[in-house]
């Protein structure tokens, strides 16, 4: 009972994790969005048909589209991944069950042996100088 306790707590913490990062993927979002406006309405060189823009891009608007690439292919892929995670989610408790089933049947039969062990003590008596 108290593994279900600690896996319900990783897994809230897991989720909270999760909410943070998409929070923070939506704010990289905002900003480049605010960047492309920029630049649309500055008339850079881009627009009047000279140079290539991505040598005109500064590191941090690079990283900023980088970033939206990178936001857009898990907007994309999250159905599918979501999928994944819960079918190893289910594959892993499965095997938690299991494995604690497994175990618990295993201390039940050496229970028993022992049982058994102090049983045949018991029938026999205390062992004295007499009977050993």
């Amino acid at each position: 009972m108290a593994d279900l306790v600690l896996l319900e707590d990783v897994v809230r913490a897991g989720l909270v994790l999760l909410e943070d990062v998409v929070r923070v993927g939506l704010v990289l979002l905002e900003d480049v969005m605010t960047l492309e406006r920029k630049s649309k309405t500055s008339g850079n060189m881009a627009e009047k048909g000279a140079g290539n823009t991505e040598a005109q891009l500064s590191a941090a608007q690079k990283q900023l589209l980088r970033r939206r690439n990178e936001l857009d292919y898990w907007k994309k892929n999250a159905e599918r991944i979501r999928g994944r995670n819960r079918l190893t989610g289910l594959a892993i408790g499965a095997f938690v069950v299991v494995s604690y089933t497994i175990l618990s049947v295993k201390q039940e039969k050496i229970l028993d042996e022992i049982d058994d062990e102090a049983k045949i003590k018991i029938w026999r008596g205390p062992r004295t100088g007499a009977n050993s």
